[in-house]
């Protein structure tokens, strides 16, 4: 005995009704571990920064970390704390464009990705479109430097080789600053350690990409 047209149209059914039930759940689960993540202390965060031998020497007071969050259906946000746990910028990510939001207060800042055949970036003021520092990848695994006029070059070190990289960077041979995922098992946020002597959108801007 075959299958009949009705029994096909009940089997369709049950197998919509099944993924719309994964989808749903896996939405709550979202939702709800980034509440949860959003709601990580600096204490937290510190501590799991303070394990990794590649932070040691810098102080928990040149540390900023962004926790991820989806703000809609088209837009992802990763909103940045400092050491206090005080939201002090937020970084836009827009579905299919080329470009990314940053804003420090209500300054607004843009990302632009240049059409190059090695990943490039700059970070423009949205006020004067004048540049202030750019992004360009170097070579073999994730190597980069930022160029900030005034400051130089930041040149990169991979010393992760996990699915969550650790990148320490450069200035001169002289090491300034640390760039890590706050969970290695899944997309919870960054943590960024440099000198506060370097503004916070540019700080940012290293946090964004």
């Amino acid at each position: 005995m075959g299958i009949t047209p009705s029994g096909l149209g009940y089997g369709l059914v049950a197998v919509i009704l099944g993924f719309a039930c994964i989808i749903y759940l896996s939405l709550r689960f979202r939702k709800s571990s980034q509440t949860a993540d959003l709601n990580m202390t600096p204490e937290q965060v510190w501590e799991i920064a303070s394990r990794r031998p590649e932070c040691s020497g810098f102080s928990e007071t040149e540390m900023l970390f962004g926790i991820f969050q989806d703000a809609s259906f088209v837009l992802a946000m990763q909103v940045v704390k400092n050491f206090k746990g005080e939201e002090v910028a937020r970084i836009e990510y827009p579905m299919a464009e080329r470009r990314l939001d940053i804003w420090v207060g209500d300054q607004r800042f843009e990302v632009e990705f240049p059409a190059t055949w090695r990943r490039t970036a700059r970070l423009v003021s949205a006020e004067n479109k004048s540049v202030l520092a750019t992004y360009e990848e170097l070579g073999a695994f994730g190597r980069h430097q930022f160029s900030i006029p005034g400051y130089g070059n930041l040149v990169s070190k991979r010393s992760s080789f996990r699915f969550s990289p650790i990148y320490s960077y450069f200035f001169a041979e002289k090491k300034t600053g640390v760039v890590l995922a706050i969970s290695a098992r899944r997309a919870v946020g960054k943590i960024l350690m440099m000198p506060t002597d370097l503004p916070l959108h540019l700080r940012v801007f290293m946090m964004a990409l």
